[in-house]
């Protein structure tokens, strides 16, 4: 039968130590920097796809440059510090990793 309660004969695992449940976090944290630092170039490629640059192109203007060159200089600021935050990171990471293997 496979009502709700029913799990096949399969025993739950045993609950994490409070090493492994640590060793388990650092493990999810590595792996999303890792995917953060693969999904970064993408946003920035469509930070500066035509159909959203286009939407600044217009004659308005901020404090007296174009809004597309303020969109511009924004979007590379934004990815700069984005990648430095993402290097800082990804650094301190590979710190722990080194360290706590030792």
């Amino acid at each position: 039968m496979n009502g709700p309660g029913f799990t096949g004969g399969e025993r739950e695992p045993p609950p994490l130590t409070p090493a492994e449940a640590e060793a388990d976090a650092a493990g999810f944290a590595a792996a999303r920097a890792r995917d953060a630092a693969l999904i970064l170039p993408l946003f920035g490629a469509l930070l500066f796809l035509p159909p959203l640059v286009g939407v600044f192109a217009t004659d308005a203007r901020l404090l007296g440059v174009p809004l597309i060159v303020v969109w511009l200089f924004a979007a590379w600021g934004l990815l700069i510090v984005l990648a430095w935050r993402l290097s800082r990171r990804l650094a301190r990471i590979l710190a722990e990793a080194d360290g706590g293997g030792g």
